[in-house]
C-alpha cells in the first residue's frame, strides 16, 4: 500500500509541477503541500530532495548532525554540513560547518579549505563576496575582510560596511593606545 500511495503521489505531483507556472500561487501551494506530505510521511530523503535550501531541510540537517555527533560519528556530521556548504556556500552554511567541525575536532583541517572555497566562489560570482567577508570576520581576519570589501565595494551591503568600519576603528584605536608613549 505504501509504495502504491508513494507512486500515486509522485505521479500527481509531477503532473501538477509540469502544468503550473513556477511563479504562480498554485505552484507555491503545490510545493508547500509536497513538503508537508514528505514531512508527515517521514520521508526525509524526499523532503531534502524537494528543496535542499528550505527551512525544513536546514532543520533536518541540524538534527541529523546533532544525532551523528552524539553517537560519536563526527566525520559523518561534518560531511552533512560540508555538502550543504559546497552546494549553497552561504555564511550560515560556513558557520554550521565550522561549528560542527569544531565539535568533531576537525576544524583545523577544514578551515583553510573552506575559506579557499569561499574565495574561489567570490572570484567566479561577486554575490559571494559578502559571504566571504562574513566568514573572514568570524575567523578574526578583519584586515583581509576590509581588503576584500575595498576590492569590490559595490558588492558589500551598507550594514556590512558599517560592521567593517566599526572593527577597523576599534583595531586602530587599540593599536594607538598600545603604542602610545604617554600611557600611564
Amino acid at each position: 500500500m505504501g509504495n502504491a500511495l508513494s507512486g500515486w503521489r509522485t505521479r500527481l505531483v509531477t503532473e501538477r509541477r509540469t502544468a503550473a507556472d513556477p511563479d504562480s500561487w498554485a505552484a507555491i501551494g503545490i510545493k508547500f503541500l509536497r513538503q508537508q506530505l514528505a514531512a508527515l510521511s517521514g520521508e526525509v530523503d524526499a523532503l531534502l530532495a524537494e528543496d535542499p535550501a528550505s527551512y525544513w531541510a536546514d532543520g533536518l540537517r541540524e538534527q541529523l548532525a546533532e544525532l551523528l555527533l552524539a553517537s560519536g560519528r563526527g566525520e559523518e556530521a561534518v560531511s552533512v554540513h560540508r555538502a550543504q556548504f559546497e552546494r549553497r556556500t552561504l555564511h550560515q552554511d560556513y558557520s554550521r560547518l565550522r561549528d560542527t567541525a569544531e565539535r568533531a575536532g576537525q576544524w583545523s583541517g577544514l578551515r583553510d579549505w573552506a575559506l579557499e572555497y569561499l574565495r574561489d566562489r567570490a572570484q567566479v560570482k561577486e554575490f559571494y563576496v559578502r559571504e566571504l567577508i562574513s566568514a573572514l570576520i568570524r575567523e578574526d581576519s578583519p584586515d583581509e575582510a576590509w581588503t576584500t570589501a575595498a576590492a569590490t565595494p559595490g558588492q558589500v551591503p551598507k550594514q556590512q560596511w558599517l560592521e567593517l568600519i566599526g572593527l577597523r576603528r576599534i583595531r586602530h584605536w587599540s593599536a594607538r593606545l598600545i603604542s602610545s608613549p604617554h600611557r600611564t
